[in-house]
């Protein structure tokens, strides 16, 4: 089934210049990837991307961390978007990841020296539900 997806590049991505090297794996898995915009988030697009982990030890630093430089939000489109992309990004914790995943290969293992989050480069909606609620932030937000 064809289905549309949210994915964000997290600041740790932009700041290292992966973008590139990740949008060409994403590619390779027969994805398209449409609408890509830098933005700066703020605390309140934080909360509504994340705000399931409102509350958590960690949230304070994580809004540090997301909001401390910009991101690269994007819409991919393709057959099972959203479980590929899941599959391709992997587990949230880059060192526990499986091989082979974008978080594994790319992501910061050492994370907690700068944030006391997980830097994990980036972003996919877990579901249909959670994709259609990022979509629509990433509509508003993009225009």
């Amino acid at each position: 089934m064809i289905e549309s997806t949210f994915g964000l590049l997290k600041p740790d991505a932009v700041d290292r210049n992966l973008d590139q090297i990740i949008f060409s794996k994403i590619l390779k898995c027969n994805l398209i990837i449409d609408n890509k915009k830098k933005l700066t988030l703020t605390k309140f697009d934080v909360e509504y991307i994340y705000g399931h982990n409102l509350g958590q030890s960690f949230w304070n630093d994580y809004v540090n961390y997301m909001t401390c430089g910009p991101i690269v939000g994007f819409i991919v489109n393709g057959e099972s978007a959203i479980s590929n992309l899941n599959n391709l990004v992997g587990y949230y914790i880059p060192n526990l990841a499986k091989e082979g995943t974008i978080r594994k290969e790319l992501g910061i293992h050492d994370y907690f020296k700068k944030y006391k989050c997980f830097q994990n480069i980036i972003h996919s909606s877990v579901n249909q539900e959670k994709a259609e609620y990022e979509l629509r932030w990433f509509n508003e937000k993009s225009r």
